[in-house]
């Protein structure tokens, strides 16, 4: 739909790429690709990258939970990884009223397999993408509490 403020003679053309010879369009498409080809490999290692800090996290988080005794939260998080603890921590004991409901009702979205928000971050951990009932009933029980 043509903006009705606009120049009706704008619509009939091209743009700039118009008086344009073809080598000059293809040079301007071929640094194009490039750069987006630049861009992906950017995005990729910043994901691969993110993928192997919480994986080192989560191996941390993990030792201490066992070196303190704390079973519970060990098994959590080899099921389900730090991120699904850390929303779940948030969710019991966020400082704000309001962060601990957007927790809780995060989590409650994504048991019921309700769309989320593109931007979210999925974890490559074998057993979180597939969770037990054994988890879900754990998940349960630490909300009702």
């Amino acid at each position: 739909m043509a903006n009705p403020k606009g120049n009706p003679e704008n619509l009939n053309k091209k743009g700039r790429f118009q008086n344009l010879t073809t080598s000059e369009k293809q040079a301007i498409a071929s640094r194009g690709g490039k750069k987006g080809q630049e861009t992906h490999r950017e995005k990729r290692k910043l994901k691969e990258s993110l993928e192997i800090a919480l994986d080192i996290m989560t191996k941390r988080k993990l030792a201490e939970a066992r070196k303190k005794g704390d079973k519970d939260e060990a098994e959590l998080l080899e099921e389900s990884g730090i991120l699904t603890t850390e929303m779940i921590k948030i969710a019991l004991q966020g400082e704000k009223e309001d962060t601990r409901l957007k927790a809780m009702n995060d989590i409650s979205n994504r048991i019921e397999g309700k769309p989320v928000d593109k931007q979210q971050i999925t974890s490559h951990n074998i057993n979180e993408e597939i969770p037990t009932k054994e988890s879900l009933k754990k998940l349960e029980d630490l909300l009702k509490d």
